[in-house]
């Protein structure tokens, strides 16, 4: 819901320099990212733009991008990066984001703060750490059941389990707000209180 504005920008500045985009949809699937980059080895490509798949998880894909990289190939990702290769990026500071968002629910005077984040991403481990930074300076503790993680082929079904649904149900009985991993999550937890 995000891409095609990303895309649309890429584009428009591509299209201003005299370059053209081949565009490669991963679903954040490993062996997607791993198809996308054996197509683009067959291309005569000025450069590459990523964004990774599952960037908190070790990536069997490696391989691949050294071999683009010893073809002279350059790399930039996009919205998180594996931190083994060594490539330029750009990348939203997602700790401070965790970090204001938690804070603006201490502001409102909330007091137990839960949190839902992803767990194969590194935004989600960066949302968590801006989260815990603003409790801890509040002087919360961390409570390991106060947050959920989920992966990205959790994502589409966890709200529609039961076991799931109910643990967050009775763990609102105590906690008055959540900072969630993005407003897709947002939306699901709303409908789920409603």
């Amino acid at each position: 819901y995000i891409f095609p504005d990303v895309i649309k920008g890429i584009d428009e500045v591509l299209n201003n320099e005299g370059f053209s985009i081949i565009l490669g949809h991963t679903a954040n699937k490993i062996q997607n990212e791993r198809d996308n980059l054996l197509k683009i080895l067959d291309k005569n490509i000025d450069g590459l733009i990523v964004e990774p798949s599952k960037s908190a998880l070790p990536n069997p894909n490696f391989d691949l991008y050294k071999e683009i990289s010893s073809s002279g190939i350059p790399v930039v990702f996009i919205h998180g990066f594996y931190k083994d290769l060594n490539y330029s990026y750009v990348i939203e500071d997602d700790e401070r984001g965790g970090y204001l968002a938690t804070r603006h629910l201490l502001n409102l005077g909330h007091k137990k703060i839960s949190g839902i984040f992803k767990v194969d991403d590194n935004q989600g481990h960066k949302r968590y750490m801006g989260y815990v930074k603003a409790l801890k300076e509040a002087g919360f503790k961390i409570d390991d059941s106060q947050v959920f993680w989920y992966s990205t082929e959790e994502r589409e079904t966890m709200f529609d389990n039961k076991a799931f649904t109910n643990n967050i149900v009775e763990l609102f009985e105590d906690y008055t707000a959540v900072v969630c991993y993005n407003d897709q999550i947002t939306i699901r937890m709303l409908d789920l209180m409603r």
